[in-house]
């Protein structure tokens, strides 16, 4: 595991603590998107609105998730059901304010699967003050390459914004700039 903090303030604390609950129950889970930018190119011109997590679609997986939203925001747990998490290509939004957060239950990658993202990961060690005591965890981010790939096959989406399709070239650009 890489001995390296993640970029403050991109990650808020309360995006720092559902890391550290899915960590803490086991769920098999990686950062995507803007955060996994930040990860890798250190800025990002555009900022970040949400953080991505992409979550192996299984039933224990969403039982965790789904007890670990309800810690944090129990009033939007209802919103989503266990049958929803362990479908492939769903998604679903939550948080409220600035803290808001997108888990998909697989890439949208026609050729990446949960298990080759989960394979190829970068880990990240990070840690949060809960309750007094610090916590050391690590963060599992797509890797490089593989956010490469879901950037280009994102850009190619006929359903994909335009204004979403523009931030992934800005993103791709500055990812192929790096060694």
């Amino acid at each position: 595991m890489a001995n390296e903090n993640l970029y403050d303030p991109a990650l808020r604390k309360v995006g720092r603590a559902i890391l550290y609950e899915l960590h803490a129950r086991g769920v098999r889970h990686m950062v995507f998107g803007g955060h996994a930018v930040l990860l890798y190119v250190g800025h990002r011109e555009f900022g970040v609105r949400d953080l991505d997590i992409v979550i192996e679609p299984s039933d224990e997986n969403a039982t965790k998730i789904i007890a670990t939203i309800h810690d944090y925001y129990p009033e939007q747990a209802s919103e989503v059901t266990r049958d929803r998490l362990t479908q492939p290509r769903k998604k679903w939004s939550f948080g409220q304010g600035i803290d808001l957060f997108d888990i998909v239950t697989s890439s949208n990658s026609q050729t990446l699967l949960f298990d080759d993202l989960w394979r190829d990961r970068r880990e990240v060690s990070t840690s949060i003050d809960l309750g007094g005591m610090k916590h050391e965890f690590g963060v599992p981010f797509v890797s490089k390459d593989h956010l490469i790939q879901l950037k280009l096959e994102s850009i190619n989406d006929p359903e994909r914004l335009e204004e979403g399709k523009e931030k992934d070239r800005k993103d791709l650009e500055s990812l192929r700039r790096l060694p």
